[in-house]
Parts: structure tokens; sequence; C-alpha cells
């Protein structure tokens, strides 16, 4: 019998290691969890809560910034949380504004933090995450607005 593991062992061998070993890292919690695959058409709020427990270990001993701090602007449907996140290096520094992935539905700023950190790191850029409303509570174009 196959198990998740010995697929996550085939991944090794197509991705990038580090990619490979976060992606086996990730079936090994789907099992040390039980979570069962998720049923037709999930309710959203049940696919958030599964990405965060999935996804709580990319954010265990996270990569150094000079400066990270969080703060509201006022949005098209209410205020809006932004993550600034400065690498090392003198400022004033380039920017990236970072909108993370989910489809518009699922995602976080928690979600993808790691990611922002090696994006800000890697790039030597200040990263702006912006925290914006999810469908199907808000629904289009809310969340493109706040974009």
């Amino acid at each position: 019998m196959t198990t998740a593991t010995d697929g996550a062992d085939e991944l090794k061998s197509l991705f990038d290691p580090d990619m490979a070993a976060a992606m086996a890292r990730m079936v090994e919690i789907v099992e040390e969890k039980g979570l069962t695959p998720p049923p037709p058409n999930p309710d959203p709020i049940y696919v958030r809560e599964r990405m965060e427990d999935e996804r709580a270990w990319w954010n265990e001993d996270l990569p150094e910034m000079a400066e990270g701090l969080e703060t509201n602007i006022p949005g098209p449907g209410g205020d809006l949380r932004l993550r600034i996140l400065y690498p090392e290096g003198d400022r004033p520094m380039r920017t990236i504004v970072f909108y993370h992935g989910g489809g518009w539905v699922i995602g976080s700023l928690e979600t993808h933090h790691r990611a922002m950190r090696c994006l800000a790191i890697r790039s030597g850029c200040a990263i702006v995450a912006v925290d914006y409303r999810l469908a199907p509570e808000a629904r289009y174009p809310g969340p493109l607005e706040d974009c």
C-alpha cells in the first residue's frame, strides 16, 4: 500500500530541495493531525482554519528582519491591516506591495509570513503586505478594491 509519505518522497525528485522538504512536512502535518481530505465544496471558514493549521509550522524560527511593524490604513470597506517588513539595508529602500495567495477566499498574512520575510531578504526590498477582505463575505469587487 502506498502512503502519503511515499508520495512526498517522490516529490523530492521533482522540486527544489527546500520546496520538497516543505511539501513533505505538510504531508506529515496532515498525517499527525489526522486530517481527512476536505469535503466537496468545503465551507471557506473551514478551509481557512485548515490552511492556518497546516502552515503554522512555517512561522517557527522565522528569518530575522531589521524591523517589522503592523499598522492600519483606511480602505474602501473599512480599515486594512498592513504588515511592513524591512530587511537590513539603507533606507529609503525599494518596496514590494505583497498580496497573499488564496484566490481571494483563503490565506492570510500569517499563512504567508515566512514567504514575505524571505522575499524581503532576497530582494533587499521592504515588504508592505495587505490584509485584504476575503470572499465570500466580501463580494467582488471588494477584495480587489482593497488591493
